[in-house]
């Protein structure tokens, strides 16, 4: 209940009739993975696809190899600047330095 609260304060905050555009909220979404083939493409083709598109797509991948064809889209994806792939050692896979791998990654200043 209190984070509905904040969050529709936030939103009421950044999203005020007339708001210039660079005062919206910013939005950063990482996606770790470790060998996830469909499920990973879907979502990353669910994200794209948002009315709201997100600011940065990060995609944390520990995965060792990918069957070609989802090589082959996150390559696209990642070469036409849609998404950031970002591989990582399986080592970590599951562990919180793959979260924290996404946090240090992001491009952009989020507050």
């Amino acid at each position: 209940m209190i984070g509905q609260k904040l969050i529709g304060k936030v939103a009421e905050e950044m999203f005020v009739a007339g708001a210039p555009s660079e005062d919206r909220l910013t939005v950063c979404v990482a996606i770790p993975t470790y060998q996830r083939e469909g499920v990973l493409v879907e979502t990353i083709r669910q994200v794209l696809t948002q009315d709201s598109p997100a600011d940065e797509v990060l995609v944390i991948d520990q995965s060792a190899d990918h069957e070609f064809t989802t090589s082959q889209a996150l390559s696209a994806w990642h070469q036409e600047g849609w998404i950031r792939w970002i591989k990582h050692s399986p080592q970590f896979a599951g562990s919180k330095e793959s979260g924290a791998a996404g946090i240090a990654e992001r491009h952009r200043d989020f507050h």
